[in-house]
């Protein structure tokens, strides 16, 4: 997206963000050859400050909601490869679990719509169950967030943590590190939730709630870290 941006001001294109976010998600999956969504293009090209994004993956349709709370990034500094990780394999172990889904209900078109308890009837093997459980029930904890947020309120921390279980549990896509931080942050006062970030197996965590709070809590919660991982986190 960076790049992207660079170029078209260079030659003085005025292209539209989201035109540039999608060719961005293109060159990273046909190119780089990760399968990847589009949440991290359209963040980077479309996020405005005080709102959080809500995006529609199956249209491109996008939200801005008004968000208060402030967000500690925590990086692990554990490197990870999207290429060289399970990331490819989750997404095709999805699309397994989508088609016999599809084949009892030919209407749907993502795993998003599927109600998980359709999942739990439908006997897919464990594994793929577990995927599809974590799509369908993150798909929801997205909506009583945006809801919560257009109330004026701020994000259940409840939420954001069983979205990190999920993550870890069904998705299987989490790491002692990132596990750890979620913990210890839940430790802090003014720190409302936490949860793994991105695509997992090593890279950043968030922590959601006060600014000052947050601000006070990440030079602990950093030299913890170190001591424990042996790694220098950056927060």
């Amino acid at each position: 997206v960076a790049a992207a941006l660079a170029i078209t001001a260079s030659v003085g294109a005025d292209v539209p963000h989201v035109e540039l976010a999608l060719l961005s998600q293109r060159a990273e999956s046909q190119f780089v050859g990760v399968a990847s969504g589009i949440m991290d293009q359209f963040a980077s090209a479309l996020g405005r400050t005080g709102h959080a994004l809500h995006v529609w993956c199956d249209t491109g349709a996008t939200e801005q909601i008004p968000m208060r709370d402030a967000v500690l990034i925590f990086d692990t500094a554990v490197p990870r490869s999207l290429r060289s990780s399970a990331f490819n394999t989750r997404r095709a172990e999805c699309e397994q679990a989508l088609a016999p889904l599809r084949a009892r209900d030919p209407a749907l078109d993502t795993l998003a719509q599927v109600d998980p308890a359709f999942v739990r009837a439908s006997g897919l093997p464990r594994v793929l169950e577990k995927r599809a459980l974590h799509v369908s029930e993150e798909t929801r904890r997205v909506q009583a967030t945006v809801n919560a947020l257009n109330a004026g309120g701020s994000p259940p921390g409840d939420l954001l943590i069983a979205s990190h279980v999920s993550l870890r549990e069904l998705y299987e896509c989490s790491s002692p590190e990132l596990d750890w931080f979620v913990e210890r942050a839940m430790q802090a006062g003014g720190v409302r939730g936490a949860r793994l970030t991105g695509a997992g197996w090593g890279g950043c965590a968030i922590a959601v709630g006060e600014e000052g709070a947050l601000q006070a809590a990440a030079p602990e919660i950093a030299s913890e870290y170190a001591r424990a991982f042996g790694h220098e986190p950056r927060a």
